[in-house]
């Protein structure tokens, strides 16, 4: 059976090398996961590539995405913790982290929490546990805790901040619960791309489709949603099966024809490459799937307020033209309209109404500044 990662050169990770985070709250640092220094072991049961190193590329932004996440540490420091391995850091997982990566870029988790129904056993390699019920046990967030270090990521997100190491670990985690992942100190992921399918539907991209083979269809639909700033996740893998791993795409060059890819690996091999690509790296020439049309989507009944002062009521919503705003405390407030890249896209004074007659169709989230509080709601612009 393959499992599709590709794994990390084999190193020691150090706390000492965590960037320190800014303006955490004191209740998400009360739910830091403290992990100690790990050594990794073979497991010949595994058929694995090694990572490149990291002076075969220098990093660099081509595409739609500015991050360059990786596997290990620190976004790896919310991960299960490897039993087998006297509790070492386990990988990320490459489906983990492209999907991460995609969802800090349309910075938006869709108001994605968990509850018990997203409970799996974890059974691999003699690494048998439950997600989440032995969350003190094997080292991870329990779901009430990852969900919270969730309310943080897209209040973050709202503020248009960089998330900090330990909320870019959450969202990390939490791909990585969605996509059922299996999680060792040797190597973490997936065994099919349908779990990535599941996880993006399961975070509510409920337009998301999976192309298993390249088509004329599969190009012009990529195209399509890379010129109008959607990435896609692409499964790739060796001939036989054996080897895979999970990208993003991230840009498209009309001259040639070439598509930027981001292999999360922390810009290393970040460069230009045809789908599938004869020369991929690892012998990964053929593409096992690919996720398209991975757009934000909303309906009017989750529209909620991600602050928790008292709720702004907004209509129409969805709107086309105007809305109007109750439950204000004060007579004239400061507005903020940001898109679901947090982007800033208007702004202004408000007794009530706001016009968003100039905005484009899609989700919107607006902040409101009332009296000494900014409170903060979501609308959908229809037409």
């Amino acid at each position: 059976m393959k499992i599709n990662y590709v794994l990390y050169r084999i190193k020691k990770h150090n706390n000492n090398g965590m960037k320190n985070n800014v303006l955490i709250s004191t209740i998400l640092s009360l739910l830091i996961v403290f992990y100690g220094s790990n050594s990794l072991a073979q497991n010949n049961n595994l058929k694995i590539a090694e990572h490149p190193d990291a002076a075969m590329n220098s990093p660099k932004y081509e595409g739609l995405l500015n991050s360059h996440w990786t596997q290990d540490y620190p976004y790896n420091q919310l991960c299960p913790k490897d039993p087998i391995n006297n509790n070492s850091y386990s990988y990320a997982g490459c489906p983990a982290v492209a999907m991460g990566q995609i969802i800090n870029y349309l910075r938006t988790t869709q108001e994605t929490r968990f509850t018990d129904d997203d409970d799996y056993a974890h059974q691999y390699a003699g690494r048998n546990y439950n997600i989440d019920d032995d969350y003190k046990t094997i080292g991870f967030p329990s779901f009430s805790q990852l969900n919270m270090m969730l309310d943080s990521v897209d209040a973050a997100f709202l503020r248009g901040e960089e998330l900090t190491d330990l909320q870019a670990a959450a969202v990390i985690f939490a791909c990585g619960t969605a996509c059922t992942q299996v999680y060792t100190s040797e190597g973490s992921g997936t065994f099919y791309v349908d779990q990535a399918f599941e996880a993006y539907q399961r975070f509510g991209f409920t337009d998301c489709v999976l192309f298993r083979e390249p088509d004329s269809v599969m190009y012009a639909t990529l195209i399509s949603n890379l010129k109008d700033g959607y990435p896609a996740h692409l499964a790739v893998e060796n001939p036989e099966g054996t080897v895979g791993h999970n990208v993003v795409v991230d840009g498209y060059r009309g001259e040639d024809g070439k598509f930027h890819i981001n292999f999360g690996y922390g810009g290393t091999l970040d460069d230009w490459y045809d789908i599938p690509d004869p020369n991929f790296y690892y012998g990964m020439t053929k593409m096992e799937g690919i996720i398209l049309n991975i757009i934000p989507t909303i309906f009017p009944s989750d529209v909620n307020e991600l602050s928790d002062q008292q709720s702004l009521e907004i209509y129409p919503n969805p709107v086309s033209d105007v809305i109007n705003i109750k439950n204000l405390s004060c007579e004239q407030t400061e507005y903020s309209i940001y898109n679901v890249m947090g982007q800033e896209v208007t702004s202004g004074f408000s007794q009530g109404t706001i016009s968003v007659a100039g905005l484009k169709e899609g989700l919107y989230l607006v902040q409101i500044k009332d009296g000494v509080f900014f409170r903060t709601t979501k609308f959908i612009v229809r037409r």
